[in-house]
């Protein structure tokens, strides 16, 4: 178990302010693998507070640039989350323990399916930007979020999933809004599209969200053929 201090460089903001992209610089040296958690280490009305969040950057940023991200949406009116999002400053200072978890890929399968519903997005942003800008021998990528209205959009969201060509499939629904350029519906409306568009049953998926979508969409993906060993979920 390795520790390490982080400290804030920059501050992304939805609209609502209740969903923010906080990235890190590196205070030492610390090293995970793509798609892990770690614990993060809060001072709060004098009191020490720990909570997982899962790392929304790669492995290869931490190491090239000393640089670290986490994505946190408000939970309630205090807490750590409110911390994160209403008023945590560029060069507060944080402890950051781990790694853990195993929302990792071990690379064997070359098309991939990721699915996430609101801040379970965190370590979907991570694994995404490494299959898209580091692994260049994925065969093809589909990735489905849903959020509940544009205005709780993080713009890091918008810049991150904006591919679409004969590898990359990005599916963005909005339960709540009708907005150009969202699909208005569930992320369980697009699986059918997604594994037609993958070509292949034989496909590795990632799944974060509530328990009630990841178990649905999990069931959903088992009745279409895809394997359980191939489908790693996390919960939140």
């Amino acid at each position: 178990m390795n520790k390490a201090k982080i400290s804030l460089i920059n501050k992304i903001s939805s609209k609502t302010n209740e969903e923010v992209f906080l990235m890190f610089k590196l205070i030492g040296d610390f090293e995970f693998k793509t798609g892990q958690f770690v614990m993060i280490t809060t001072n709060i009305d004098n009191k020490n507070i720990k909570r997982a969040y899962s790392i929304a950057t790669t492995n290869k940023l931490l190491q090239d640039k000393k640089q670290i991200g986490f994505y946190v949406k408000k939970a309630s009116e205090n807490g750590v989350s409110n911390y994160f999002t209403q008023i945590i400053k560029e060069g507060d200072e944080l402890e950051i323990t781990g790694p853990y978890g195993h929302f990792i890929d071990n690379e064997e399968i070359k098309n991939y399916l990721l699915i996430s519903v609101g801040s379970g997005v965190g370590p979907i942003l991570g694994i995404y930007e490494e299959i898209i800008n580091e692994k260049n021998n994925f065969n093809k990528l589909v990735n489905i979020f849903s959020e509940k209205t544009e205005k709780n959009i993080n713009g890091i969201i918008q810049k991150t999933f904006n591919s679409n060509d004969e590898k990359v499939k990005n599916i963005l629904y909005l339960s709540r809004d009708k907005v150009e350029g969202y699909r208005n519906g569930h992320i369980q409306d697009g699986l059918q599209e997604a594994i037609d568009f993958l070509g292949t049953k034989k496909i590795k998926v990632f799944i974060c969200g509530k328990p009630e979508m990841v178990d649905d969409a999990t069931n959903i993906l088992l009745s279409k053929g895809i394997e359980k060993n191939n489908i790693i979920s996390e919960k939140y």
